[in-house]
Formats: structure tokens, C-alpha cells, sequence
């Protein structure tokens, strides 16, 4: 029989000793969870019955028992109380989390049957195997051009600037070595002095800046050696580019011909409507092949006639027939002349604007629907097996 005291004693005395009862909120919480759960299953009410009739329980047991029950799923045959109760709960709750689809599993079900079955992702275009020996033509004859006029780009990118520039600054390193010695004072010697002191073996022929062998003439050397190395580079730069450009016309030729020979052999539905692989007919691509390569003829041109502005002295005015003593002028004529301001004009500034046309290759449309970039972009999702 419980003692009076005890937190299992009757209920007047549970309610004297309301604050000694280590077990009241378990019990309060237990009783909740039976009156808001009608179909808690008979077990559990019989653990709670244990519970309170064990005076010898401990707080881990009671909070044990008190634990609410998962929900059961009541089988076709099962009764509600006992044991049978408790077994057909577990088996309704298997079932139902057997049968259960949530939006994940279904997600992982469909990407594995997609990657089991079929591919996730059909490409638009033709397949290879409808593809005609135009189409296989085609193909083959856009990724040689855009290769060629991809290496014909480079060319004139980096090694075609890399002369260009060393042409440049080798010029103006010679434009500052003649200047050199030009502002020393009219105390010093002069070259027809120096030459009268060498005879006599004074020391004043051996200047170091503007002397025989002194720094004006090393950096004048030296400057152009740097336009002669410029001048070889620029000449194999020249060369590639007419080799590049010949491929590039082969090709555009050939592009050009199939137009012709598919309507003629396919019809010219065939040539001008229906489209090749994805949306564009083969007249498109012939148009816009046929539309780009004379801007490479051109800037190929260009280029030829910008290198002997970068290599050769400013030409000279043409003498006149009437002033033949114009001749003589001309040519001993500097390029630092000065200018109509009367300010000194640059000698380098003809070389440097056609070092700038070099950059910008007026001719030739490099960003935009003009360019190549643009087209090979377009021919990624136009043409099938394009990068194959």
C-alpha cells in the first residue's frame, strides 16, 4: 500500500504534496496525449497503469512509458485493444510507409528511368543519319574556314603586333638618340672641331655622349637593329597572311559551289528553304561566307601597305620641275621638321597611326553579326556535329 507522502499515494494526498511529486508532468503529459489521441493503442494505457501502480519506478521508466505511440493504421482484421492491437499497428504502419510517394522519390524514380531509358535531353537538329553528302560537305567546309580565318586573326594579333610595335618603338628610339647632344651649349666643341682636336690628339674629341663611338651612336645602332629584326618579322608575318588568305578564298569558293550543284541535284526547295540541320538553308550560309571573305581580302591589303609606313622614312615631297633646286632640298629634308603652328611636328606620327590601324582593322568587322566570332557561335547550334 503506497505511504502517504509518496507521489503514488490516493488522490487527496497527490493533491497535499502537489510540489514533492517528481512525476507530474509526466503523468499530465501522458493524460493529454490519451484524451487527444482516440486511436492510441491499449498497450500504451497499460504501461501507464504499470506506471502508477509501481511505487518503485523510476523517472526514466515513467518517462519511457510516457512516450506517445506512433500512429497505426488499423488492419482489415485487426481489433482494437491487446496485443493483437499492437501487432496490427505495426503492420499498418509498414504498410503505409511502404506505399508511401513523396515528391522526391518520385524525382529520383523519373531521373533514374530517364537515365536507364532514353536520353534526358534530343537535340533538336537533323541526326547524323539524314544527313546528305551536302550536309557532310558543308560541315566539313565551315570548321576549314573558320580555323583559317581563325589562324589568319592570330597572325595579325600577335605576331602581326609584336613587329609592329617593335618597328615603332625602335624609330622612336632613334629619334631620341639623334636628338641627343642637341642642347649642350654653344661653348662646346663642335663636330669640325672635334675632328681638328683629334688630329692634334686633344682630349676634347672624346666625348662620351656625342664622340666617335659614344652613346648617340650605340643607341643609333642599336635602334636599327631593332628595325631590321622588325622588318624580317613583318616580312614572315606578310607572308603568312597571304597564305591564310589563299585557303580562306579556296574555301569560300567551294562553299559556293554547293549552292549551284544542291539545286541543281536536290532541287531548289532543297537549296534556299528547307533548312539545313537546325533553321538556317544552305543559301544562308553561302551568303554569309561569300558576304565576309572580301573584308579579309581587303584587311589583307591593308596590312601590306601599313608595314612600309612602319619600316621606311617619311617620304619626301616630289620635286617640282620648275624649282630644280627643290631637289636638293627635299632630300636632305628632316622629319622633325616644324609644323604650320611652328611647333615641332612628331616624326613617329605617321607610324604611330598606322600601328593604331593595325589594332583596329578598319576593314574587318570583329565583334557583331559580321563577325566570325558570331558566326561560330551560330554555327554551335546550327550545324549538328559541329565541334565533332
Amino acid at each position: 500500500m503506497p505511504q502517504a507522502g509518496s507521489p503514488f499515494s490516493s488522490p487527496g494526498a497527490a493533491k497535499a504534496n502537489n510540489v514533492l511529486s517528481p512525476f507530474k508532468n509526466s503523468q499530465n503529459a501522458a493524460t493529454l496525449l490519451a484524451k487527444n489521441s482516440p486511436t492510441a493503442s491499449s498497450s500504451k494505457k497499460a504501461n501507464l497503469n504499470n506506471l502508477t501502480q509501481s511505487p518503485k519506478a523510476t523517472p526514466a521508466a515513467a518517462a519511457a512509458a510516457a512516450k506517445p505511440a506512433k500512429p497505426s493504421t488499423p488492419s482489415g482484421s485487426g481489433g482494437a485493444g491487446g496485443s493483437g492491437s499492437g501487432s496490427g499497428s505495426s503492420s499498418g504502419v509498414a504498410r503505409s510507409f511502404s506505399g508511401a510517394s513523396s515528391p522526391y522519390s518520385q524525382r529520383i524514380a523519373s531521373l533514374a528511368a530517364a537515365a536507364t531509358g532514353h536520353a534526358v535531353f534530343e537535340s533538336p537538329l537533323l541526326p547524323r543519319e539524314q544527313e546528305t553528302t551536302y550536309h557532310r560537305k558543308l560541315r566539313t567546309l565551315l570548321q576549314q574556314y573558320a580555323a583559317q580565318a581563325e589562324a589568319w586573326e592570330e597572325v595579325v594579333t600577335y605576331d602581326g603586333l609584336k613587329h609592329a610595335k617593335q618597328a615603332l618603338d625602335a624609330w622612336e628610339d632613334l629619334e631620341s638618340a639623334r636628338n641627343l647632344g642637341a642642347s649642350s651649349s654653344s661653348s662646346g666643341p663642335r663636330p669640325r672641331q672635334w675632328k681638328t682636336a683629334a688630329i692634334a690628339n686633344q682630349p676634347a674629341a672624346h666625348d662620351p655622349v656625342t664622340g666617335p663611338g659614344g652613346l648617340k651612336e650605340r643607341r643609333m645602332a642599336d635602334a636599327l637593329l631593332a628595325i631590321e629584326r622588325a622588318e624580317v618579322g613583318l616580312a614572315d608575318v606578310t607572308t603568312r597572311l597571304d597564305k591564310h588568305l589563299a585557303k580562306i578564298v579556296q574555301t569560300s569558293d567551294a562553299i559556293a559551289a554547293l549552292l549551284p550543284d544542291a539545286a541543281k541535284a536536290r532541287g531548289l526547295e532543297f537549296a534556299f528553304q528547307e533548312p539545313m540541320w537546325g533553321t538556317w538553308p544552305l543559301e544562308r550560309f553561302v551568303s554569309y561566307i561569300t558576304g565576309v571573305t572580301p573584308s579579309y581580302v581587303l584587311s589583307t591589303s591593308h596590312l601590306a601597305l601599313l608595314v612600309p609606313i612602319l619600316l621606311r622614312p617619311k617620304a619626301s615631297p616630289a620635286p617640282s620641275s620648275s624649282d630644280p633646286n627643290r631637289v636638293s632640298k627635299a632630300s636632305f629634308a628632316r622629319e622633325d621638321s616644324a609644323s604650320k603652328d611652328g611647333k615641332p611636328a612628331d616624326p613617329n606620327a605617321h607610324r604611330r597611326k598606322a600601328f593604331e590601324d593595325w589594332i583596329a582593322l578598319p576593314h574587318l568587322e570583329t565583334k557583331g553579326r559580321g563577325s566570325m566570332a558570331w558566326f561560330e557561335a551560330v554555327c554551335r547550334v546550327e550545324v549538328g556535329k559541329y565541334l565533332e
